[in-house]
């Protein structure tokens, strides 16, 4: 008897490692989505069509001062001038100017400074 009740539970033990090995095999399927072309969700109005000249003009704003912080300082002059042009007694306008010349003057004594140093390297 003791026979049988070991074979009994190696036959248990190895059908139940035999069930679970079975289900850590299977994969589960992949779903797919489904992709659609880009061209139906490109719209046809441009997003700028329903803006007034007021939108308009706080939208160039902004865009000055986002090119005044990526240091792109000559487009940020050229926006702000047309700006100024426009409404003459906006002070956001003269402020973001001001800025704009305070980075390039320190942009040009930084640069004339290192060009002295370099100078003065190659001169020793």
């Amino acid at each position: 008897m003791l026979r049988i009740s070991k074979n009994t539970s190696y036959l248990s033990f190895l059908v139940l490692f035999i069930v679970l090995l079975s289900g850590c095999s299977q994969s589960p399927k992949k779903t797919e989505i489904p992709i659609q072309p880009i061209e139906n969700k490109i719209q046809s109005v441009p997003l700028a069509s329903d803006l007034s000249s007021k939108d308009e003009y706080e939208f160039a704003l902004d865009l000055a001062g986002l090119e005044l912080n990526r240091q792109r300082y000559e487009r940020a002059e050229g926006l702000l001038q047309k700006l100024r042009k426009i409404d003459r007694e906006d002070t956001r306008v003269y402020r973001l100017l001001a800025q704009v010349y305070e980075a390039q003057k320190k942009r040009i004594w930084h640069w004339s400074h290192g060009n002295k140093s370099i100078n003065q390297l190659i001169r020793r």
